[in-house]
């Protein structure tokens, strides 16, 4: 197996420079508790808090910025920007600054559904389809326990225990992504949308769903072909284009597996990564290994091409598709690792 490196790190991150409950200061205080290889925070329509806190290095935390372009609906969270994009503006206006400036970003919790038992409005997508689309969060923490809080005792099931009350991936949102991958490439994220929530139940103040829990929660691991830098700008570049990219997986570090998994393939010795596409011309070997065994589903053009019990899955592409792995725990089938796809395209 050609040899990667592979760093976790969490994506979409709020601090009280908008309307986070934490300080910066603090923030990364937790994401190096966490032992994060890099943190990504995200506030509402700012990147005032880069001023105080630069870029870089935090005793090994490699701390970035990016903004969550936050109109009444619609969210996106735009990296590699110098300036936030207007929130006023269209989605695909928007989308289109972030290009300009030479960044990229995310659909941001594209189903969410809200909870009015936490006084939590939906900030659902309204604005489907989006040509310009490059990413979306497949998965996101903070909208999939809101959304686990549907009725009086599920939230306190998810107050009192919340990395073991969220749901898992929205199904919808997988069968759009699944849906978009199809016509051409979008990069899949896992985000946390940390807070540190603050909501009332039985007429008390309570602070739900802490920094600390968040980053024990839905994570991004990029895979690199070399170690990451020492250096904060080539850490940063690196960081960056992985994401942009889409050499990432998503794993639910609460769950069994925490880091160590793989999805690739090969063709006449060639490495094949996730978020390639590869001209079908030639068979590439695709291949799947867990840390250990569990539960492994294929999806090819979304629908499932193979599910089973074990640690690797092998098998030669042998017909263009979009390919990608789920894999989770064997007694609930409830997924928790999330590749980005591979791309077998045919030729035009």
């Amino acid at each position: 197996m050609h040899t990667s490196f592979e760093y976790t790190g969490v994506i979409h991150c709020h601090t009280d420079y908008s309307d986070g409950r934490a300080s910066v200061k603090e923030v990364i205080k937790e994401a190096q508790k966490a032992r994060l290889d890099y943190l990504i925070i995200t506030d509402h329509n700012t990147l005032a808090p880069r001023r105080a806190y630069p870029e870089g290095f935090y005793d090994g935390l490699l701390v970035l910025y990016g903004v969550e372009v936050t109109p009444r609906y619609n969210h996106y969270v735009a990296l590699g920007v110098d300036t936030c994009p207007d929130p006023t503006l269209l989605p695909d206006r928007y989308m289109e600054e972030t290009s300009k400036q030479g960044g990229f970003g995310f659909v941001a919790h594209p189903h969410d559904k809200g909870s009015r038992f936490l006084f939590h409005p939906s900030y659902e997508w309204k604005s489907f389809p989006v040509p310009s689309m490059e990413g979306m969060e497949v998965w996101s923490f903070m909208s999939s326990w809101v959304g686990y809080c549907q009725s009086f005792f599920a939230t306190l099931q998810g107050l009192c225990q919340p990395k073991k009350y969220f749901n898992g991936p929205d199904p919808r949102t997988l069968r759009l992504w699944d849906k978009e991958i199809r016509k051409r490439p979008v990069v899949g994220i896992g985000a946390v949308d940390a807070h540190a929530l603050r909501t009332w139940v039985l007429g008390r103040s309570l602070t739900a769903l802490s920094h600390r829990t968040a980053f024990s929660t839905v994570r991004s691991n990029i895979v690199l072909e070399t170690p990451l830098s020492d250096g904060k700008e080539e850490a940063i570049r690196q960081v960056l284009q992985a994401l942009r990219q889409g050499s990432v997986y998503i794993c639910d570090y609460s769950q069994k597996f925490r880091g160590g998994v793989f999805f690739g393939g090969s063709r006449e010795g060639r490495q094949v990564k996730m978020g390639e596409e590869v001209d079908g011309d030639k068979p590439v070997d695709l291949r799947a290994k867990l840390p250990q065994d569990g539960w492994l589903r294929v999806i090819k053009d979304g629908e499932c091409i193979y599910e089973g019990k074990g640690q690797t899955w092998e098998k030669e592409a042998a017909s263009f598709g979009v390919y990608r792995l789920e894999a989770g725990d064997s007694k609930n089938k409830r997924p928790y690792v999330l590749s980005n796809p591979i791309y077998v395209r045919g030729k035009d």
